[in-house]
């Protein structure tokens, strides 16, 4: 066994020989070598050439299903349906699977959009997860479902999801029909995690049930994990067998390099070739003994096996093999004599082999000019891969050094050999070498390309690719002259003339010419051509929309004064995120709205307002902000009415109104203003600014309109220090509850004069209207300890503003203010008893009327209020007077209720008499409905306790109207409260019971019944 370094050597090493894979430079590589180290490899599928893997992780959908928009509508109607819970997962799977494959469809467009297509599988993922959190679906179909979810996860790149929706599906039901799918996915899965034990068993478990493609995948991948098990024994039976099973399909030549490799790890020269004779047909030794001379040879130790090396050479080979082979052994020469030039390393091998007594000259290459040529190939491409660092730089040359060599054959071989096929591939090779002596190179292939007898399409693409290689040299020099920067340009425009006609400049790639349009848009904006510069750069912006380019056209436009061009791409403003072209956008508005192009006399206000907005909302420059602001605002003095210009304001941030740049024109305004006794618009353009002035005509309006009601002249507001005084003024603007607010989090008692202030502030911000802060202060309030006079005003005020009288009270209004009061406690509800008592008697008879709230304990709370201190005598004895009528009126309703009640009684008699079954069952245990701690934090206990039966099922109809409570419950607590106002079950629970049986609450009445006497 080998350990864990040895095995990541061994990987290493696979990974690092893979680049040196051909036969021959000439077959194009038709070995593929490097295809096998795929597998090791997470995000790529094996490239088994002939197997067809459907994507990464053998997983397959393979969904016959109508994905249709009209399919999809009918299973959601379906599910909307009444049907049962095996019909509806077994829905919810279709559903799932249609969702999917609209995923896989979208993901087939290019230009769609990701987030687009993970919408689909998401979607697909909510379906089957209800399928699976159902709890009450058979196995087949939870199994079907986890698969459905891997698919998914595979798509939504969630692996380790993947991995365990697969790992469930599989456990579930081992024999489903997808079960060899996901064995094979869940092979693919372990081995990417290096447990290669684990893949091998998951590769095989299911193999019988395989098809033919997939049992070519599981043998070959089983195989590899025999191998990185360092079973390689069994790997090498494993390889042997595909190749058996293969003969004719390129799998063959990847199971054949992989068996040479297996080799190589543990078999030495000599074993080699005998395996090869006992075990292999003639053609497959040949390329297994290939492979293992390559293994070795780009093996770390370098070693070049000259037994192999000799038997290759006995064996019939094609002249393309002969050559790799030689090219082995050429490259092992080099290795050995880093320094020997090409002649003298040719002649040293070619004698060398010429000499060797045990092969005659007959089986050998023939150094014959045909031969010749084909080792000078074989040099260019191996110095090219050197180049490239596909091949290792054993004598350690310079970029530098390798080019010139490279050069050197490529302009022998030209000399050489001028009717060799490859002449303009090498031509081509040779312009793209970037080396010191590069121009003369380029002339050298030039003069050779225009002395060719026929100028075909081939050579004046390579002489239109010279001409742009020396352009950049020449473009790289510093121009010291206008005259240079015009010629530059001259042979520029010459040069993509000749693009237009692509048959004969066709080496010119796309990004050449970009870079040709590029650097011609740089000289003509050098020489301050804009014209020709903006015609150029909206050529380049066509076909290559970045934000670099954008800038350079918005840069060119602006010098040019083309501002209306800029600000009407809306569309291309949405996309930049440069703050370069936000800027170069935003002072394009800045000049069109400051007339830019434009006569004072054909001043258009529309158009200056939608310029001067939009550099407003997009500019970052505080000071051009404050400035545009100021700007508008003259302007529209001037266009339009102070209505506009409110409107205007109030949508302005509150940053910006504070700024200093405003006070000036606030104070010209706001004059303008109490002037034209336009007082309802002052208020807007008054905010918490260092300014007396403003202040002042803050409260001076307020006096103005009658809306304030704090008269500062009066002595409690003089008491005040001036420290307090000045404090209170600042407060009073439209940030004062949340500034009263944030003054009150830390104190925890108040002095008489504080008390003051706080009261002086809340009744200023009842004006304001704000019943979220409002409420934040009463709570506050609450907490304080406070004097007693001050709480009795405090509570006065929350009683005196909420006007029960209005005719037109909603039940909204007066549910929210009702649960309030209740809330307070008992000694505040005294306080607001003494706080009836500037209410006649009538008028409270009247406000808890028209409030519908007249239940016996409302009545109790008015008649037991206490009569004002400050009555006299006379009073005092009058206001019993009316106490005593009220409890008169009082008597004869609960007279009235008492007749009610007998009559009632009568019919519950009658009915039992008659043994009518629509009497009530009397209910023995009220712990089926007190269970519900509802009841609790509704506060429904306390509501009912103290303002009576109608007004608790009152509250509890709002609630239900506004949806905070479901139905059950909702009859629940009914039930509850009709039997706390009526214990002994008489004529209220008799309405109840048939209000129950109204309604239909059957599984209620049932309950009821089982806790009943009955």
């Amino acid at each position: 066994m080998i350990d864990h370094l040895k095995k990541s050597l061994l990987i290493a090493f696979v990974l690092c020989f893979l680049h040196n894979k051909s036969w021959s430079v000439i077959s194009n590589d038709i070995d593929k070598l490097g295809e096998s180290s795929k597998i090791l490899s997470k995000e790529e599928k094996p490239d088994l050439k002939s197997l067809k893997n459907k994507d990464d992780n053998a997983l397959d959908a393979n969904f016959e299903v109508d994905d249709s928009d009209e399919s999809l509508l009918a299973i959601e109607a379906l599910l909307q349906s009444d049907i049962n819970e095996e019909k509806r997962n077994s829905v919810l799977i279709q559903k799932a699977m249609i969702e999917l494959e609209q995923g896989y469809k979208k993901k087939k467009i290019k230009t769609e959009k990701k987030e687009n297509i993970d919408s689909f599988f998401k979607k697909a993922k909510a379906s089957v997860d209800q399928v699976i959190f159902n709890g009450k679906i058979n196995q087949n179909k939870l199994a079907y479902a986890y698969f459905i979810k891997a698919l998914v996860n595979n798509e939504l790149e969630e692996f380790t999801e993947k991995k365990q929706n697969l790992e469930k599906s599989f456990k579930i039901s081992p024999a489903s029909k997808q079960s060899s799918q996901i064995a094979m996915a869940l092979g693919e899965i372990y081995f990417e995690e290096n447990n290669y034990k684990q893949a091998y068993e998951y590769f095989n478990i299911k193999y019988k049930e395989l098809s033919a493609s997939q049992k070519i995948i599981s043998d070959y991948k089983s195989a590899w994990c025999l191998l990185l098990q360092s079973k390689y024994d069994q790997a090498v039976n494993s390889f042997l067998k595909i190749i058996e099973k293969n003969e004719g399909s390129s799998l063959k030549n990847d199971a054949i390099r992989d068996l040479a490799y297996a080799m190589t790890l543990f078999k030495k020269e000599n074993e080699m070739i005998q395996f090869a004779a006992k075990n292999l047909k003639s053609q497959n030794q040949t390329d297994f003994l290939y492979f293992t001379l390559r293994y070795f040879y780009f093996s770390p130790k370098k070693e070049f096996k000259s037994l192999i090396f000799k038997t290759l050479l006995n064996q019939r080979l094609t002249a393309e093999k002969r050559i790799a082979i030689l090219s082995l052994h050429l490259n092992f020469k080099r290795d050995i004599y880093p320094n020997l030039n090409y002649k003298v390393a040719l002649n040293f091998t070619m004698k060398n082999l010429s000499e060797n007594s045990i092969y005659p000259e007959s089986q050998l290459f023939q150094t014959s000019a045909k031969e010749i040529e084909s080792i000078n190939e074989f040099f260019i491409k191996q110095y090219l891969d050197v180049i490239l660092k596909k091949l290792p730089n054993k004598a350690n040359l310079t970029k530098e050094q390798l080019l010139n060599e490279m050069l050197f054959h490529i302009k022998f071989h030209l000399s050489t050999f001028p009717q060799s096929s490859f002449k303009y591939q090498l031509v081509k090779l040779g312009i793209d070498a970037e080396t010191e002596t590069k121009n003369g190179n380029l002339f050298f292939f030039k003069e050779l390309l225009e002395k060719e007898k026929l100028i075909n399409d081939e050579v004046k693409s390579l002489i239109c690719k010279i001409d742009y290689e020396l352009l950049q040299t020449k473009l790289k020099e510093t121009a010291s002259t206008t005259e240079i920067l015009e010629n530059h340009i001259e042979s520029i425009n010459k040069l993509l003339e000749k693009h237009t006609r692509l048959q004969e400049c066709k080496f010119l790639s796309s990004s050449d010419e970009i870079f040709l349009k590029d650097k011609l848009f740089q000289l003509y904006f050098s020489i301050k051509d804009y014209q020709n510069a903006a015609k150029t750069i909206d050529e380049i912006y066509q076909n290559n929309k970045t934000e670099n380019i954008l800038y350079n056209r918005y840069l060119i436009y602006f010098n040019l004064g083309m501002f209306e061009k800029i600000t009407s791409e809306v569309e291309t403003h949405k996309k930049v995120t440069k703050p370069e072209i936000k800027k170069i956008i935003r002072e394009s508005f800045l000049k069109l709205a400051q007339g830019a192009g434009t006569q004072k006399e054909n001043f258009n206000f529309s158009n200056y307002e939608r310029n001067i907005v939009s550099f407003i909302k997009t500019s970052d420059d505080k000071a051009k902000i404050t400035s545009a602001y100021l700007d508008y605002f003259e302007k529209i003095q001037t266009s339009k009415d102070s209505n506009y210009l409110a409107k205007v304001w109030q949508g302005i941030p509150f940053s910006e109104k504070n700024d200093a740049l405003f006070i000036p024109f606030r104070e010209r305004l706001i004059n303008k203003l109490l002037i034209s006794k336009e007082f309802d618009k002052v208020n807007l353009f008054i905010d918490p600014v260092n300014s007396e002035y403003l202040n002042f005509l803050y409260f001076f309006n307020k006096q103005q309109n009658k809306n304030y009601e704090i008269d500062f002249n009066s002595s409690s507001f003089q008491k005040l220090s001036n420290a307090y005084k000045n404090y209170f003024v600042q407060l009073n603007s439209m940030t004062a509850p949340q500034s009263v607010n944030n003054w009150l989090k830390n104190k925890k008692s108040l002095s008489p004069s504080e008390e003051q202030l706080l009261f002086l502030t809340f009744k200023l911000i009842q004006n304001t209207e704000d019943p979220q802060i409002e409420d934040s202060l009463k709570a506050k309030m609450r907490t304080i300890k406070f004097e007693s006079h001050f709480k009795n005003k405090f509570l006065e005020s929350i009683l005196s503003k909420f006007d029960f009288t209005k005719t037109t009270l909603s039940f909204d209004a007066y549910n929210k203010k009702a649960e309030q009061l209740i809330k307070l406690s008992s000694s505040a509800r005294q306080e607001i008893s003494k706080s009836i008592s500037k209410y006649s008697l009538n008028q409270r008879v009247e406000i808890f009327r028209k409030a519908e709230i007249a239940e016996r304990g409302t009545y109790q709370f008015i008649i037991e209020s206490p009569a004002p201190k400050e009555m006299t005598a006379a009073e005092v004895q009058d206001y019993k007077k009316q106490i005593s009528e009220l409890a008169h009126d009082y008597l004869k309703k609960a007279d009235e209720y008492k007749v009610l009640y007998e009559k009632l009684e009568q019919e519950i008699k009658h009915e039992a008499k008659n043994k009518d079954l629509n009497r009530p069952p009397r209910i023995k245990s009220l712990e089926w409905l007190t269970s519900n701690k509802e009841i609790t934090e509704y506060s429904l206990t306390e509501i009912h306790n103290n303002m009576g039966l109608r007004f608790a099922i009152g509250y509890l109809d709002f609630l239900k109207l506004q949806g905070k409570i479901e139905e059950n419950l909702f009859w629940k607590i009914k039930i509850y409260l009709y039997l706390k106002s009526d214990p002994k079950q008489t004529i209220l629970i008799h309405l109840l019971w048939q209000d129950l049986k109204a309604n239909k609450q059957t599984s209620l009445i049932e309950t009821w019944i089982k806790n009943s006497d009955n």
